[in-house]
């Protein structure tokens, strides 16, 4: 088997655990001047910071905003190290209040878990706004500035892959934030890295987050490193954009991939051997592909269960799970027959689980909904970690309750299979009644 292209130099996470303190402080003012802050001074190295290590405004309508930015560069860090410098603001606003910040900013090189980030949150409120720029997210806002990795790190990153390589038009469009998935996170990372894994599906029933994983995945990890050595990236929905609807066959992707590849003839031969020569020029270079909700063209439960109806389609998923230099990335309900016998080898077939009582809380907060982190883990554990249900539930007590967790009681509980949605129901037919008690005057556009 052809062994994948290394990765080349600055790829990867960036070595910010070899700068200094100085010098990683001085890469935190860069960074806080290139994210639009407004003024941003250093006061950590004068020695007595009292918990500043940056200060700078951010400008909203209603005037400026101060926020302090506590740079770490630890390789580990807890919630005591984040509360402790929370207190130290504390002691610094009771005695001169008016020093007090409107929101902070921990800023590390080390992997912040998501406990950690609850903690501190938790510390902060009601005082204090909190974000964090860790590990993954630090390194994401570096690599947009190639002055900064050059100056702090004596790298020159590789041109941006031509526009006119990327394809990714098809895919939907999901939110930028992500909970809960750092076990999948890490095993796309794995999969585009090893020179074993051709393909990778993630099987989860709908709304569960297969299609905004993978597109975090790619923006949030892929993106900020220049697709890592990817040559071509391709992405499609067999879905419309927008829509329910869903694809009938896969003779327009097959018609449409091939012309983007470069085939001269793309309606020459059977389906077999489209799927054939799209696979040969996948090959040809290492590409990421990506295919979204592959569901309406498998089988139904029964005897061909999951298998794809589409012979193109099928061909092209067993020639890239026997040999391509690339990643192809599929995200269905159900898994893909055709490739069960490649398992053991070149394919991974991972079902995605339920987010934990810990990310719901994230993601309810993330959606401003207010209460205490028991009752928010409460609440995901009654909805069972679905995904779509927690983020119809939190949009829905934003809108309607305040934000407070304590009246999703008001949703009426409704018996049906929690397979087809029971959790997420729920909150729409709360919807359902809001709009048509008023909503506060809100209407639909006539059609």
């Amino acid at each position: 088997m052809k062994k994948k292209p290394e990765i080349t130099k600055g790829t990867h996470i960036l070595p910010y655990g070899e700068l200094s303190p100085a010098e990683f402080e001085r890469l935190c003012l860069w960074l806080v001047e290139r994210k639009g802050y407004l003024r941003p001074e250093a006061l950590g190295v004068a020695g007595n910071e009292q918990g500043r290590d940056v200060i700078a405004y951010r400008a909203t309508a209603s005037g400026e905003q101060l926020w302090y930015f506590q740079c770490k560069r630890y390789n580990t860090i807890h919630a005591k190290t984040l509360t402790d410098e929370v207190e130290k603001y504390n002691a610094l606003v009771k005695t001169d209040p008016t020093k007090k910040p409107f929101g902070i900013v921990f800023v590390t090189n080390a992997v912040l878990s998501a406990n950690a980030r609850e903690a501190a949150r938790k510390f902060c409120e009601p005082d204090y706004e909190c974000e964090f720029w860790a590990r993954t997210e630090l390194d994401l806002y570096v690599k947009k500035h190639p002055d900064i990795v050059a100056e702090f790190f004596n790298v020159t990153l590789p041109p941006p892959l031509p526009r006119d390589k990327i394809s990714i038009a098809r895919l939907p469009i999901t939110g930028s934030d992500l909970f809960g998935r750092d076990g999948e996170l890490k095993l796309l990372d794995e999969a585009w890295e090893s020179p074993d894994t051709n393909i990778i599906t993630f099987i989860a029933s709908g709304g569960a987050g297969k299609t905004a994983l993978v597109n975090h995945w790619r923006i949030r990890h892929m993106l900020p490193d220049n697709y890592r050595g990817a040559e071509r990236i391709y992405g499609w929905s067999f879905y419309s954009q927008g829509t329910s609807e869903r694809a009938a066959s896969a003779d327009l992707f097959i018609d449409q991939a091939l012309r983007w590849f470069g085939d001269t003839d793309p309606t020459q031969g059977s389906p077999w051997d489209k799927g054939e020569r799209l696979a040969g020029f996948i090959r040809q270079t290492r590409t990421l592909l990506i295919l979204d909700g592959l569901e309406p063209l498998q089988h139904p439960p029964g005897y061909h269960e999951g298998r794809l109806k589409d012979a193109a389609l099928q061909v092209l998923l067993v020639e890239l799970a026997e040999k391509q230099p690339g990643l192809c990335v599929i995200s269905t309900r159900e898994r893909v027959g055709d490739l069960v016998e490649f398992e053991n080898g070149t394919v991974i077939q991972h079902d995605l689980e339920q987010l934990s009582p810990q990310a719901g809380t994230q993601l309810l907060r993330a959606l401003k909904v207010t209460g205490d982190a028991d009752e928010l883990e409460q609440t995901t554990k009654e909805y069972a970690g679905h995904a779509l249900a927690l983020t119809l539930l939190g949009s829905y007590l934003s809108d309607v309750c305040g934000g407070d967790i304590r009246r999703r009681d008001e949703i009426e509980n409704l018996e049906d299979d929690v397979r087809h949605g029971r959790h997420a129901e729920r909150v729409m037919r709360a919807y359902e009644k809001w709009l048509g008690e008023g909503a506060n005057t809100w209407r639909p556009p006539a059609r």
